[in-house]
């Protein structure tokens, strides 16, 4: 039964309408011809009355709120922070106890089967009882637990942990999530002696016997007298250099530059150690992992150029941030002659070219000669970004078969506005950013490209990455292209602006740079044709983050071959596993990969078609420890009591374990619940009406009123 029931119109014209009703009735039904008994007569008036007052109602478009109330039992949700800073010793006895201990007293006061149980790291994973809890060694993530609570919508949500936040950006905690947030801190702030590395500052790519120049920074707290310590660094157990450093009495932050070679190619794991002190209490932190990738040597990088252009100025400021690409300038002037040129004869040797705007309309035949025979020996890849000034016909003389575009160009730039496009091949290029978030941030922040050149069109073999939308057609602006060489085409210029309106927001500022690195590293590699294609979305990462896999099988002409089949097997140090692999309309073959321990892995996709085996294709990863987790094990209880004070929770020491049961006390909670009924096109009231109407014509002709 509802508790309460409401009607929409006021009373006081609810009571007007009948009034009126009622007069009109009686206007009718004061006299009869012939006269029937009086009781008869008031029969009559108070059926139509009652018709009368419904019809007035409809105009009204009457409504009844009905309002339920049922009890309901809370519905809860405990996150328990599984990461590697849970699982060290605090003080005489280690981290886990706490959490253990915790879950016991939640269990023992409410059936474990009546509340929800999840972990978190690096991502969230729901548990399925506490009985199997287990510690990992992954980061902490807490805007991974904030999604969650919205999504699984608690009344209340219990978080235990430390409150450290290592991974991903440190949640609003100004923003309410529409569920009373409890924190139950485990850990205890100790003045004790500790020496830990913060962070190692390294080129993440170095040249094979070359020196390279690392930044370590060292902490100290709480000591009680000078120490003299060494610091090394190694590499699978063999020392590369050690640095002896002496470190003053108190609190402190030093930074130690160190010197060492790599002699051995491809992926490397380093380890930086500092010597222990005397009654440390925690010395995990006194190693920091970095990965380190050896290259042979340089790429070489010719940029060129019909006219001086801000294009070429920023492309050639961003690649020269990255020691393994080595730059060549050629500027022409308006008479087809180079203002600016290093090093002509360097024209075989260079990896990739670059076409800014190039070649223009007054470029020498006999520079497209030599461009051309240059080609025809070193198969450079090529970057091309036409304008206003580009001829077709001469870049086509330099490429032959291999670039042609049909290029329809028009007398004036239109500004387009770049739009991401969400596909696989796409992705490896357009994450920018580990965060998700700040990349879309970036990618919807892009000025707009002015093109000459709307109407180009993309093959069937080309990856389109971004495009925009003109008139409701969409135009291509930035895609690949690869059969027997790498092109890559911008159809745009402008995109120094990416870089220059960026540039105050410091987080957005680096996005220009990292795409123009990953789209020149990607045409520095001379890979010769494979059936098979294997694209990871980076080599290097920490236990517990998630590595996504995409595989594409391709015929000899670099198309997709749509009716393929793909396996995917990953190789440890100790164990090897296949992973489920999921394939789009597309042809084009994900998977995700979540390490949960450090070491060198191998991945392998074997593609097939028609059940034979069609080609493979493999890459290496490394996996090292969380360095975060560990530098700093002091809890965070300032975190946590404001993340508790968002709707109304607390926060509860671990050791408090009578507070914590109180959460799930389990008592009910009553709701209310409303339903609003809209009358006036209701079919009962019609049928009502319609049934007043013929019961009145009825009696009428019983009595002889008809």
């Amino acid at each position: 039964m509802p508790e309460l029931i409401q009607f929409n119109i006021p009373f006081i014209v609810v009571l007007l309408t009948a009034a009126a009703a009622f007069a009109v009735s009686y206007f009718f039904y004061r006299k009869t011809n012939p006269p029937i008994p009086e009781y008869a007569r008031w029969v009559l008036l108070m059926l139509r009355a009652l018709v009368f007052f419904l019809l007035f109602l409809i105009f009204f478009t009457p409504a009844v709120k009905l309002i339920f109330v049922k009890e309901k039992a809370e519905k809860i949700a405990v996150f328990f922070d599984n990461s590697r800073s849970m699982n060290v010793k605090d003080g005489d006895k280690m981290r886990w106890e706490s959490v253990e201990k915790v879950a016991q007293a939640l269990v023992s006061k409410k059936p474990a089967s009546e509340i929800k149980w999840f972990t978190f790291n690096a991502s969230v994973q729901p548990l399925s009882h506490p009985d199997s809890l287990k510690p990992s060694e992954g980061a902490t993530n807490f805007q991974a637990v904030f999604n969650a609570i919205r999504k699984q919508k608690p009344d209340r949500a219990i978080i235990v942990s430390d409150g450290v936040v290592t991974e991903g950006r440190i949640p609003s905690l100004t923003r309410k999530i529409g569920s009373q947030v409890f924190t139950v801190v485990v850990g205890r702030a100790q003045s004790q002696t500790d020496v830990f590395i913060s962070e190692v500052k390294s080129p993440a790519s170095v040249y094979r016997n070359e020196e390279v120049k690392a930044d370590i920074v060292i902490g100290a707290e709480h000591l009680k007298k000078a120490v003299s310590l060494i610091l090394t660094v190694k590499m699978d157990n063999k020392l590369l250099a050690q640095k002896r450093i002496t470190l003053t009495p108190g609190n402190g932050r030093y930074s130690v530059p160190l010197s060492y070679k790599l002699d051995k190619l491809g992926l490397h794991h380093l380890t930086f150690e500092i010597e222990r002190v005397k009654g440390e209490a925690n010395t995990a932190n006194n190693r920091f992992h970095v990965v380190q990738e050896v290259l042979k040597s340089r790429k070489n990088v010719g940029l060129f150029t019909a006219y001086p252009n801000y294009d070429l100025k920023f492309l050639k400021l961003a690649i020269e941030k990255f020691p393994r690409f080595k730059t060549f300038t050629f500027v022409e002037n308006n008479r087809g002659k180079f203002i600016v040129k290093d090093a002509f004869q360097n024209l075989d040797s260079m990896d990739v070219w670059i076409f800014v705007d190039f070649p223009g309309k007054n470029t020498s035949g006999i520079l497209i000669d030599q461009l051309r025979k240059s080609w025809e020996t070193t198969r450079q890849n090529v970057l091309l970004m036409p304008g206003g000034q580009f001829s077709n016909s001469r870049f086509r003389k330099i490429f032959g078969q291999f670039l042609r575009f049909n290029f329809s160009p028009l007398s004036a730039a239109r500004e387009l506005t770049p739009i991401t496009v969400n596909s696989p091949g796409a992705a490896t290029f357009l994450n920018l950013f580990e965060e998700s978030a700040r990349n879309q941030q970036f990618w919807s922040m892009v000025p707009p490209l002015q093109s000459f050149y709307p109407n180009l069109q993309t093959g069937p073999k080309d990856v389109l990455l971004i495009q925009s939308i003109l008139r409701g057609r969409a135009v291509p602006l930035i895609f690949l292209s690869e059969t027997k060489l790498k092109a890559v085409v911008i159809n745009g210029l402008g995109l120094w602006r990416w870089h220059f309106l960026l540039q105050p927001d410091e987080r957005l500022a680096a996005g220009y740079t990292v795409f123009i690195e990953k789209i020149v590293g990607w045409l520095s590699k001379r890979t010769p044709f494979k059936p098979v294609l294997l694209k990871v979305d980076r080599k290097r990462g920490n236990i517990g983050q998630k590595f996504q896999l995409e595989i594409q099988l391709v015929d000899s002409r670099g198309q997709s071959i749509q009716d393929g089949t793909a396996a995917l097997m990953v190789k440890g140090e100790d164990q090897s596993f296949n992973l489920p692999v999921q394939k789009d309309q597309a042809g084009h073959f994900s998977a995700e990969f979540i390490p949960v321990r450090e070491g060198n892995y191998k991945i392998i996709a074997r593609g097939f078609q028609q059940n034979e085996f069609w080609g493979s294709d493999s890459t290496s990863l490394i996996i090292i420890p969380v360095n975060k987790e560990l530098i700093q094990l002091k809890p965070d209880t300032l975190f946590l009591k404001k993340l508790a004070l968002i709707n109304n929770g607390r926060m509860i020491p671990a050791d408090s374990l009578n507070a914590v049961q109180q959460i799930v006390s389990g008592k009910q909670q009553y709701v209310r619940q409303k339903k609003e009924v809209e009358l006036w096109y209701k079919l009962g009231l019609l049928i009502l009406i319609l049934t007043l109407i013929t019961l009145e014509w009825s009696l009428r002709k019983k009595w002889n009123l008809i």
